[in-house]
C-alpha cells in the first residue's frame, strides 16, 4: 500500500511540475522554433517507442491497430519536423535534464517505459491507454502553447497538423479505455 501511495504521489508532483512547465508562456518564447520542434521531435522519438512496445505487448487487435497508427502518426510527423529544420537550417537537440522541471520530465518518461514494461496482458493495455491518455494531454496543451507562439513560416503549420493528430489519439486512447 506504501508504494501505491508513494508513486501516486510522485505521479501527481511530476504531472503539476510538467503542466507548470508547458503552460508557462516564457518556456516557449515566439524566437524560440529550435526549442519547440526539438521538443516535438523527442516526443514522436518517444510515442514511436511506445507504440513498438504496445505492439510487441498487446493482444488485442485495437490496441495492436492504436499502437500502429501512433507509430505511423509520429514517424509522419516526426518527417516533417527534421525535413523543416533541415530546409530552415534548425538544429534539433536532445532535451535536457537539467533543471528541476526538466528532470522530472525525463523521470516521468522512464517511470512509464518501466511500468510498461513490467506489465502483461489486460494489465498492459489498461495502462497503456491510460499512459496514452496522459501523454496526449500533455502534447495537446504543449501544441496549443506552441500555436500560439509560432508566426506563419516558422513551422507552425506542423504545430496545426501535429495538434489534430493528438486530439485525434487523444480520443482514440479514450475509446481504448472503454
Amino acid at each position: 500500500m506504501g508504494r501505491i501511495l508513494k508513486s501516486l504521489s510522485f505521479s501527481v508532483t511530476v504531472s503539476v511540475l510538467i503542466l507548470g512547465l508547458f503552460l508557462n508562456p516564457q518556456v516557449w518564447a515566439v524566437d524560440d522554433v529550435q526549442k519547440i520542434l526539438s521538443s516535438l521531435h523527442h516526443s514522436n522519438q518517444y510515442e514511436i517507442r511506445l507504440g513498438k512496445i504496445a505492439k510487441k505487448k498487446s493482444i488485442s487487435r485495437k490496441v495492436q491497430e492504436y499502437a500502429e497508427n501512433l507509430i505511423k502518426d509520429h514517424i509522419s510527423s516526426d518527417s516533417q519536423i527534421e525535413e523543416f529544420s533541415k530546409r530552415n537550417q534548425i538544429a534539433l537537440f536532445d532535451p535536457s535534464t537539467e533543471g528541476f522541471l526538466n528532470y522530472f520530465k525525463a523521470a516521468d518518461e522512464r517511470r512509464i517505459v518501466i511500468e510498461l514494461s513490467r506489465k502483461t496482458d489486460v494489465d498492459f493495455e489498461k495502462a497503456f491507454a491510460e499512459d496514452m491518455i496522459y501523454i496526449s494531454r500533455l502534447d495537446k496543451i504543449r501544441l496549443e502553447n506552441a500555436e500560439n507562439c509560432l508566426k506563419p513560416g516558422t513551422g507552425l503549420t506542423i504545430v496545426i497538423n501535429n495538434l489534430k493528430t493528438v486530439e485525434n489519439q487523444l480520443q482514440q486512447a479514450r475509446n481504448l479505455t472503454q
